[in-house]
């Protein structure tokens, strides 16, 4: 399989091997930028479970390994949570169940390991899943492409967690990290509008350890009511079938009758609500009154429901002045992604390496 063309073409061949490192997830491939464009091929998609920093640093390697590295330079890695791009490590292991390790050193493991291997330097880089994101969807067939020099573009990545990176186009095409929306999974939700939406059977408990709880009306994560894995508990709660997937729903909602798309549109109308909600307070926090940010959901759940859940993000973002417009009208506006989910972090990986 290959990913889509995002840049221009290159005059020379470019390759390098890309990684991304999932809440559940491994993903990896040999990224190329050519006369095709960007291209991931010797695409692998792997369960990824691990209970220790070993376990991570060995299944990573090993599948490394298995790539043709000859005139291959470098490597990026995406993953899903909190990394130090300076240092080289992952700050915490996110949606992830036993792994209690911290500042995990993945750049020097992985590089000395691969330069042994390869018997000449290896440069491994290390970035957060959703920078990743936004090298991919910022470029020619991504749903950020349209920006102008000036304007800030966010992806906001849906899936086993909740995470996004905003950046800003600068005039050399070149991408400005914008700080202060990196973690919108973890802004609290009012218990109130919880009970509203009534949905505190998707549980309240999060890994960043905030707690929700309707009897004391503590305020849950965003996150453990947005993820995919709460949705799919919510369309299996209202769809009165404990076994149906969100893949399943997302053909469900081109092949069911009227009265099933609506049972699953009113689902992802709450987390179009939650969601547009969250980041039209991130908006208000960097006091966005001249401009506004342009976002695109990616991730599973962002791609997948992208063609019924982005019209519903903005029709709440422009419509509901109490959940999510801020005092000054400007909101936020929604696009869909460009890429298969399952490419989009590689292709942003293969972008970023080539500008190493």
């Amino acid at each position: 399989m290959r990913a889509r063309r995002v840049i221009e073409v290159a005059p020379k061949l470019f390759r390098t091997v890309v990684g991304d490192i999932g809440g559940g997830t491994w993903r990896a491939g040999i990224g190329s930028i050519g006369p095709k464009g960007v291209e991931v091929n010797g695409y692998e998609k792997e369960t990824l479970k691990f209970g220790s920093t070993k376990e991570l640093l060995d299944f990573a390697l090993a599948r490394l390994k298995h790539f043709d590295l000859t005139g291959i330079s470098t490597v990026v890695i995406s993953n899903a949570g909190p990394v130090d791009k300076q240092k080289g490590t992952i700050i915490k292991i996110t949606n992830q169940g036993g792994v209690e390790e911290r500042n995990i050193p993945l750049v020097k493991e992985m590089s000395d390991a691969l330069t042994k291997f390869a018997k000449r330097p290896i440069k491994v880089y290390l970035i957060n899943d959703a920078e990743a994101g936004a090298w991919a969807e910022f470029g020619p067939g991504g749903g950020l492409n349209h920006l102008k020099p000036g304007q800030l573009g966010m992806v906001l990545i849906v899936g086993n967690g909740v995470g996004g990176y905003l950046m800003e186009l600068a005039e050399d095409g070149s991408l400005i990290p914008v700080p202060g929306a990196d973690e919108p999974g973890h802004r609290p939700v009012p218990a109130s509008l919880v009970t509203k939406l009534k949905l505190w059977y998707l549980g309240s408990y999060c890994g960043c350890l905030l707690r929700g709880d309707m009897a004391e009306q503590r305020d849950p994560c965003l996150e453990v009511l947005t993820r995919g894995p709460a949705l799919e508990k919510a369309f299996q709660m209202e769809l009165n079938d404990p076994s149906v997937t969100n893949q399943q729903v997302v053909k469900m909602l081109y092949d069911n009758d009227q009265l099933t798309q609506g049972k699953i549109l009113g689902v992802l109308m709450n987390e179009a609500l939650l969601l547009a909600r969250s980041l039209d307070q991130v908006q208000r926090g960097l006091e966005l009154t001249k401009g506004k940010m342009h976002i695109t959901p990616i991730g599973g759940v962002g791609c997948g429901f992208g063609n019924w859940l982005v019209p519903l993000l903005n029709a709440v973002s422009r419509q509901n002045a109490n959940i999510a417009r801020p005092a000054w009208g400007i909101s936020p506006e929604y696009y869909v992604a460009g890429f298969d989910p399952d490419f989009t972090n590689l292709v942003g990986n293969t972008v970023l390496a080539a500008r190493k």
